[in-house]
């Protein structure tokens, strides 16, 4: 991905971080994982978006595994 569109999700993500209104701030969420399913698959589909995702590894899908690792999943063993 170019450094042209990594600084767009990252001024995304600045002005999601700082909402405060929780929905505004999730669909700002969303808006960044559809745009970095998007250019990554090179695809408009949603299936062909997804099927990306899961077939590839991509530093976002490693960053949410570990998230799932190290967040979700002590929290589900209580």
């Amino acid at each position: 991905m170019n450094q042209k569109f990594k600084d767009r999700i990252s001024w995304w993500q600045l002005m999601a971080k700082k909402e405060r209104n929780p929905w505004i701030s999730f669909v700002l969420y969303y808006f960044i994982f559809d745009a970095y399913l998007s250019e990554g698959s090179q695809s408009g589909s949603d299936r062909k978006k997804l099927k990306w995702f899961l077939d590839n590894d991509n530093p976002l899908k490693t960053s949410l595994a570990d998230s799932w690792k190290t967040k979700l999943l002590p929290e589900a063993v209580y």
